[in-house]
């Protein structure tokens, strides 16, 4: 269960401070109005520095609150650092790079890109959400697993089912990234799964005719 006085308290310092910030990956999706995940909340704050937003963040909350290096995961590694408050609970990044089999993808990082949000409310607390585009960004980078304690690919899929997914701007932000035709690769073999997967149950349920 999420503590909400540690959100609110949180809220509170980076707007305060007049961090431009957003909510993401699967909180995010969560209040996009999909399946997505709510057991921890993940900021992305527009700074210039982690360690000095993590000195800032220690002094001002309340609650535990640590950096965590860089790590190795699965066919890839976090690149970057994250501040974890509450064991985790709630993730903190700045800039989010990403190695997954052996491409590096860096998410865009500018103040525009941090401008593109909705407000949606959480227990009754407005938080500044990302575009469906910037999370299904996300999910196509990291394509965790099982093995990782994750459903990624399961996410992937239930978004581009949605139809809500803007291509046109999601290729925009793509095409700000070195990694653009490895991402494009990616979006259109998950594409092809999806036709493979709805032919697959137009044989098993065929239409009368």
């Amino acid at each position: 269960m999420i503590n909400l006085g540690t959100l609110r308290e949180i809220k509170n310092v980076l707007e305060t401070e007049k961090y431009k910030y957003y909510i993401h990956a699967g909180i995010g999706l969560y209040l996009l109005g999909f399946q997505g995940n709510h057991q921890d909340i993940d900021f992305r704050v527009f700074h210039p520095n982690i360690k000095e937003l993590y000195l800032f963040l220690e002094k001002q909350l309340k609650t535990k609150v640590s950096l965590r290096r860089p790590k190795n995961i699965y066919h890839g590694r976090y690149d970057n650092h994250c501040i974890e408050i509450e064991d985790g609970e709630f993730d903190i990044t700045t800039e989010l790079v990403t190695v997954r089999e052996g491409v590096r993808f860096e998410v865009p990082f500018s103040e525009e890109f941090f401008s593109n949000i909705t407000y949606e409310r959480y227990l009754g607390i407005s938080l500044p959400v990302t575009s469906l585009e910037n999370i299904f960004l996300y999910y196509l980078i990291h394509r965790r697993g099982q093995r990782m304690g994750k459903k990624d690919e399961k996410d992937i899929l239930e978004i581009l089912e949605s139809g809500k997914l803007n291509e046109k701007k999601f290729k925009s932000i793509v095409d700000q990234m070195k990694a653009k035709t490895e991402l494009m690769q990616l979006f259109s073999y998950y594409k092809n799964m999806l036709v493979s997967f709805a032919h697959v149950n137009q044989r098993k349920n065929p239409r009368l005719g």
